[in-house]
């Protein structure tokens, strides 16, 4: 009888640590069909360049409506607010937004030189839609077997269905730019903030189920970009990064990395990903991130075009840091984004909000989460 109890209990143990050991960490990259979309006409690049960083903009916003409180306008406008701040510290001069939607609506214009003449712009930025999108799908990159899966439990879906979603939300701003001096559509852009900066860890029962890693059990239970404050304040960023006359530079080499060996230089200027132009920080990071097989980087070096060709797996490390710089202001306008050889690391449980853990059985489909960890950048704008 004795012997009985003992290989029950060993059996039990056994059953026990096997379940534990079947949850693995994957690497997760957001929205993997979602890419920036960007369109630069030769005429607003030219004019960028051409001009530097006196080039006059305003905001052209969706309009609020007349009846919402002041409060609720100061809402409404602290998105737009913010990303004029972002834009005068990328070097533009920004015009007042509620100027030119006096001008339209009360004076009579036959063209658009007579409204670059009534409020003094070079460009007009027309905002589309500026806030929160989601990210959520089924696939993630398995480490161990070096290749793509998805999470697949057709009786799991059916009794929880969104069950087997990476459950992530990030950032989303989409604008056009007009040029005033002839009227013409010279710029379209549709630009992602991605959350960890474009991968996030979970914990996978293979083709089953996920949970968060976090061990704590007041941990999160999804991923996001952060607070609203802090999504709108990179949204802005990016934006700003993306029509300024900038450079994305690599300022720094790990010893002994894959960088070091393809021949990465310091001060090296990304000029082309995968015979893509890279136009902010966020997009070059993306792509370097979420290449899966060969790569092709095209850097300025010295005045001269320099091509460097390697093959990389998903996910994986090639031991480089790069920042974000205006010309001719390097130090005040360094924005640094590391790619590190480990992945950002779940957040601690003293800096999460604490929430009510559901299991991953009963998680609803419409349920949101958003990391709750605020920016350095964003406790500075409180």
């Amino acid at each position: 009888m004795q012997k009985k109890v003992m290989m029950c209990l060993f059996l039990a143990c056994g059953l026990l640590l096997s379940s534990c050991a079947s949850w693995q960490m994957v690497k997760v990259a957001p929205g993997l069909n979602i890419n920036n979309d960007i369109i630069m006409k030769p005429e607003l690049q030219n004019l960028i360049s051409g001009k530097k960083q006196n080039i006059k903009i305003v905001l052209r916003v969706p309009g609020a409506t007349k009846s919402i409180t002041q409060e609720t306008q100061k809402e409404v406008s602290r998105p737009y607010d913010c990303l004029e701040r972002e834009l005068s510290r990328a070097g533009f001069i920004v015009r007042d937004r509620e100027l030119l939607e006096r001008v339209i609506s009360e004076v009579k214009l036959t063209g658009y030189l007579e409204l670059a003449k009534a409020i003094d712009t070079d460009l007009i930025l027309e905002i589309l839609y500026m806030g929160p999108c989601d990210l959520s799908h089924k696939k993630y990159y398995d480490p161990k077997i070096g290749s793509m899966l998805e999470l697949s439990n057709p009786a799991l879906e059916l009794k929880s269905p969104g069950i087997l979603t990476f459950p992530m939300r990030g950032g989303q701003i989409d604008c056009r730019v007009i040029t005033v001096r002839d009227g013409t559509v010279s710029g379209m852009f549709t630009i992602y903030n991605l959350p960890n900066d474009g991968l996030c860890n979970f914990e996978v029962l293979p083709g089953k189920a996920w949970r968060n890693p976090e061990p704590n059990p007041e941990g999160i239970k999804g991923w996001g970009v952060g607070t609203e404050e802090q999504n709108v304040l990179q949204l802005a960023g990016l934006l700003a990064q993306t029509l300024n006359d900038g450079e994305i530079v690599v300022s720094k080499i790990q010893p002994e990395s894959m960088a070091e060996k393809y021949g990465f230089k310091v001060n090296d200027i990304i000029e082309e990903i995968n015979n893509q132009t890279v136009y902010n920080l966020s997009q070059a990071m993306d792509m370097i991130v979420k290449s899966n097989g060969k790569i092709d980087i095209l850097f300025k070096r010295d005045g001269r075009e320099v091509p460097v060709s390697f093959i990389k797996k998903f996910a994986e490390s090639i031991g480089v840091q790069i920042v974000y710089r205006l010309k001719g202001d390097i130090k005040s306008s360094e924005i640094s984004v590391p790619v590190e050889e480990k992945l950002p690391a779940a957040p601690s449980p003293a800096t999460v909000q604490k929430k009510e853990i559901i299991p991953v059985a009963t998680i609803s489909k419409d349920e949101k989460t958003s990391n709750t960890v605020p920016s350095e950048a964003s406790k500075k704008d409180k």
